[in-house]
């Protein structure tokens, strides 16, 4: 490092939000499917999400019923990569969705399961 360059602070991702209409959807999968814990519900606000101790890390916010939907080429968030160190919970969390998911689209390749 020269004397000119600042050192760079230890960051990481503090938690993210999305925007959902329908939150008992947003609770089936977050919740029941891939096993998140719900640190707080506000009705007709959103539901927050934590993995561990953190008070949440992902967190989903109500939209109108008739609110758009993002276009294809539009900015906006592109996907979420969630990461484990374990194949089983991910095999786990796959065989719900299956049971569960009326319709869902996966991509299976290097460990990773596209939702």
């Amino acid at each position: 490092m020269t004397e000119t360059q600042a050192p760079r602070p230890t960051l990481k991702l503090g938690h993210m939000v999305l925007k959902m209409r329908d939150l008992e959807k947003v609770k089936g999968f977050y919740r029941d499917i891939l096993g998140l814990k719900i640190t707080e519900e506000r009705e007709d606000f959103g539901v927050f999400f934590r993995f561990r101790d953190y008070h949440h890390d992902i967190a989903v916010f109500k939209v109108a019923d008739n609110a758009l939907a993002p276009e294809h080429n539009q900015v906006g968030l592109s996907h979420l990569a969630l990461v484990t160190d374990d194949l089983e919970a991910v095999k786990a969390m796959y065989r719900r969705l299956d049971q569960t998911a009326q319709n869902w689209n996966h991509f299976c390749a290097d460990n990773l399961i596209y939702f």
